[in-house]
């Protein structure tokens, strides 16, 4: 919890004050609740106290805050479309963008082997496709979603080789990473580890975001004999 508290510096004079408990993601709404569009005053000292106990390390959790976006999403580049769950008439010679969201959400959790992947990738030729793509690791459950794209026609879905990358903090001891490249097997299964070593803290400062691009191609007519 917050304990936050205004005093008069002349007379060494401060109110009762008010104690702000945290929300149920650790999170201290104090600068929502107090602070936000605060006016200081003349001769005015400002008190604030943070309340800190040791408990067992919280398990981490991906993507669950009300505030967080899906896990999966996909984009129509071509189009120039924003990230959605659904995608409707897409062409051949479109691209699309891939993107999967990582938020370990518990304040004091690390996530260990943290990795990112698409559990059903299929190139086609298909009319429409349902793809999952997830973000886990070995402490955590699994968060996933299915994103669908439906065609105009029965077309090809073709990865774009060398297209992974990522951007993020995973913690408070490692460098930022900026389209840093992954391993094309972020369409596998199995995924692809990301994190500093695997490793992500939990909080908002280490969202991470992970992208890949696939094109749409149409199906070769064979040539008559």
């Amino acid at each position: 919890s917050t304990f936050y508290q205004e005093c008069e510096i002349a007379g060494n004079d401060c109110n009762d004050g008010e104690k702000i408990d945290d929300n149920g993601f650790g999170e201290s709404p104090i600068f929502d609740k107090i602070t936000r569009n605060l006016k200081f005053k003349n001769d005015t000292r400002y008190n604030f106290y943070y309340d800190l106990k040791v408990v067992d390390e919280p398990k981490p959790e991906f993507n669950s805050h009300p505030t967080d976006q899906l896990t999966f999403q996909v984009r129509n580049i071509t189009s120039g479309g924003s990230f959605t769950k659904d995608l409707s008439g897409v062409n051949a010679g479109d691209e699309l963008e891939f993107q999967i969201y990582v938020h370990n959400n518990p304040r004091g959790s690390v996530a260990r082997n943290t990795k990112v992947g698409v559990e059903n990738w299929s190139q086609g030729p298909a009319n429409s496709f349902s793809i999952k793509g997830f973000v886990d690791a070995d402490n955590s459950d699994r968060a996933k979603n299915s994103v669908d794209i439906n065609l105009i026609s029965s077309l090809k879905l073709n990865y774009v080789n060398g297209s992974a990358k990522w951007s993020g903090w995973p913690t408070v001891l490692s460098a930022s990473f900026i389209n840093q490249p992954l391993s094309d097997d972020i369409i596998t299964p199995g995924g692809v580890g990301i994190g500093d070593q695997g490793t992500f803290d939990g909080c908002w400062d280490f969202l991470s975001k992970v992208t890949f691009k696939a094109k749409i191609e149409s199906v070769a007519t064979p040539t008559p004999s």
